[in-house]
């Protein structure tokens, strides 16, 4: 029984120079041993990278199950509890990255990039580092324009960059619309069953500058655990209890 894999290729234009071409590579080489390095059971595994008649290759453990997009595409916008379960659990993924030394960067953190596997467990595949650094070099924005923070957008992202998308995958989640790019999005808008303090926690994720969005993943991790714990009535109103002392 062999086990199946992707091999991603790192497209690089024809148009480049040799150096940049150079660069380009070096970069990718760097990138794909930074990502080999990495063990979690919630990240499809990079298995090994190599270079081919001077195109440079990934290879990347195959994860069975279905992206969040088909998924909601197939069963339309999930329930608040179901929808932030998942993102607690990309919390989680997120945590361990943030926290390698040095840190690493997902970079295209989206529905299309998540899968859920038959056993509940929420996958991360598809690192956009490689298109990152086809785009560092090109000076071409690659990304999914609408889970894109403004400052990955300039070709500086940042840990918060990745705290970014997962607030507007947590809006696809909750809506099964596509946030607006470059906005903070506000799911209740659209769907008005989404609580107050869920609404929250997306707009705190999505703020516009990284300085006013929620700092780490940890207190991703956090206000979920807090927004679980609040008992609801049906509709989705928060039902006021009275706070043990």
């Amino acid at each position: 029984n062999k086990d199946l894999v992707i091999i991603k290729e790192a497209a690089l234009p024809p148009t480049l120079s040799d150096v940049e071409k150079a660069k380009a590579e070096e970069l990718f080489q760097r990138e794909a041993r930074l990502l080999l390095k990495l063990d979690h059971p919630q990240i499809a595994r990079i298995l090994d990278h190599f270079l081919e008649n001077g195109r440079d290759y990934l290879v990347i453990e195959f994860v069975p199950g279905h992206t969040l997009r088909q998924m909601v595409t197939k069963r339309g916008p999930l329930d608040e509890t179901q929808a932030i379960g998942l993102i607690l659990q990309l919390a989680g993924v997120l945590e361990y990255l943030h926290t390698q030394s040095p840190g690493v960067l997902h970079r295209d953190i989206s529905p299309d990039n998540l899968i859920l596997r038959d056993d509940g467990k929420l996958v991360v595949i598809d690192f956009g580092a490689a298109n990152e650094i086809v785009g560092t070099v090109t000076g071409t924005i690659i990304g999914k324009q609408s889970y894109m923070s403004p400052e990955q957008f300039k070709g500086k992202p940042t840990a918060q960059s990745d705290l970014y998308s997962a607030g507007c995958t947590l809006h696809y989640l909750l809506t099964g619309q596509d946030p607006k790019p470059l906005t903070t999005s506000l799911p209740q808008l659209l769907r008005q069953s989404v609580s107050d303090s869920c609404n929250q926690l997306v707009s705190d994720l999505t703020q516009l500058k990284p300085a006013q969005r929620i700092q780490s993943a940890e207190v991703i991790i956090e206000r979920i655990e807090e927004l679980r714990a609040t008992p609801k009535d049906v509709s989705g109103t928060v039902i006021e209890v009275g706070k043990a002392s």
